[in-house]
């Protein structure tokens, strides 16, 4: 079943997801260790703002810390399709929590630092390590441990993905709007 989700925003920590009709999944995280039964899966992520048909890509790499890119968007690319695993139980008072795991490389996206402009790479997953924890809000990605978001300081292909502080300028938000396509 393939659902096409064109400019969705990840709106209401992760409520977009529901009403776009991404395709739940059931993902292995931790390989044996860990079997998640919630959350979506083969999506991309897709800049809302700025050049059109641009997504986070690993570019084929499997190894560890390999950096998180932005490349104009390929329908069959798996290096660009993402499993968004639930990791908690979504209680009121909790946001919900995801790890990010490529199709391909079966890696999951995390920062090594909190400081601003620190690139997001992939690792194993880990789905206790803060670093691969993220939450969707608006149509924002959020790093658990940083406490930054998700951005592209550019439009061009090949921009390495950063996070920094939240900017709701318009100039800001080109950088560090996303949604599922």
């Amino acid at each position: 079943m393939k659902n096409t989700v064109k400019g969705l925003a990840l709106a209401g920590a992760a409520g977009a997801l529901l009403a776009g009709g991404a395709v739940p999944t059931s993902a292995a995280v931790n390989g044996t260790q860990d079997t998640v039964p919630k959350g979506y899966g083969n999506v991309r992520l897709e800049k809302l703002f700025g050049k059109y048909g641009m997504c986070l890509s690993m570019d084929d790499s499997k190894a560890n810390k390999a950096v998180l890119k932005l490349r104009k968007c390929a329908t069959k690319a798996t290096t660009q399709r993402w499993d968004l695993v639930w990791i908690n139980d979504n209680k009121p008072s909790q946001a919900r929590l995801f790890v990010t795991k490529n199709k391909k490389s079966k890696k999951c996206l995390y920062v090594q630092s909190p400081k601003t402009n620190t690139q997001v790479k992939q690792t194993s997953c880990n789905t206790k390590s803060k670093a691969q924890q993220w939450t969707f809000a608006g149509s924002t990605i959020r790093n658990v441990s940083a406490k930054k978001l998700l951005t592209a300081g550019s439009h061009k292909s090949g921009t390495k993905i950063t996070i920094t502080p939240y900017d709701g300028s318009t100039k800001g938000r080109v950088k560090q709007e996303w949604g599922l396509s």
